[in-house]
């Protein structure tokens, strides 16, 4: 393997486990937001809470 290619494969791995850690990262929040979840709140609510995750910039709704 030339060494371009072999760099490319590095990088790709590097992303993909930067990629994986921050999924994991999301799932666990998500699993934290689950077990302190009110039962009041509706469904949307929590999917607003998962995309504000997805992207910390956006504002919560309330």
């Amino acid at each position: 393997m030339c060494t371009g290619c072999e760099a490319l494969r590095v990088r790709r791995e590097e992303y993909t486990k930067k990629k994986l850690k921050e999924a994991r990262n999301i799932i666990k929040t998500i699993r934290e937001e689950i077990f302190t979840w009110d039962e009041d709140k509706f469904h949307w609510w929590y999917a607003d809470r998962i995309e504000q995750i997805l992207d910390p910039k956006r504002k919560e709704v309330t």
